[in-house]
């Protein structure tokens, strides 16, 4: 399915009144098509409808080069409450599929907003990825050696058998 498509899905939902359903159908789609500031846009005018102000100040952000006033007020609502002045908590706060690698492949307002907050032009690949939860990190960590330290036992369990039969002379 093209991203055409799938923003004409998206805009027979919203002719519906079927906000939630045009809400799934955009959100779901980032992660297929990465950015698209068309898709980002139609996805923030229907959050906005929704009254989700904040969330459409995040998308707003991402799609809009001259952002309308109420295009604006929304973008202030999502800054005022995830902005500490630091370009990568921002980021963090974007979808990992729309995470561009320079700052000047945004839109021109999210592009000057970075640029006053002091991003670099490109930006780290760290910056890029999605941050894992250090717990979740841990707790993979300790599976993963745990996983190994079985895998050794087993293969040391096999080898002495294997050993003891040729000693033995076992088939």
């Amino acid at each position: 399915m093209t991203i055409e498509s799938t923003i004409s899905r998206a805009k027979e939902e919203i002719e519906r009144g079927r906000l939630w359903r045009a809400k799934e159908i955009l959100a779901s789609s980032i992660a297929n098509y990465g950015y698209s500031q068309e898709l980002l846009l139609v996805l923030a005018e229907v959050l906005l409808k929704m009254g989700d102000d904040l969330d459409a100040g995040k998308y707003f952000l991402l799609s809009v080069d001259s952002p309308s006033d109420s295009e604006m007020a929304a973008i202030s609502t999502f800054l005022t409450r995830y902005n500490n002045h630091s370009y990568r908590s921002l980021l963090k706060r974007f979808p990992s599929a729309v995470r561009l690698e320079h700052r000047d492949d945004y839109p021109e307002y999210l592009r000057s907003y970075l640029a006053d907050i002091g991003a670099p032009q490109t930006f780290e690949q760290s910056e890029m990825s999605p941050a894992l939860n250090p717990l979740l990190r841990d707790r993979l960590y300790a599976y993963g050696c745990c996983l190994f330290a079985l895998l050794a036992i087993a293969c040391m369990l096999i080898g002495a058998k294997t050993i003891l039969n040729w000693f033995l002379g076992v088939q």
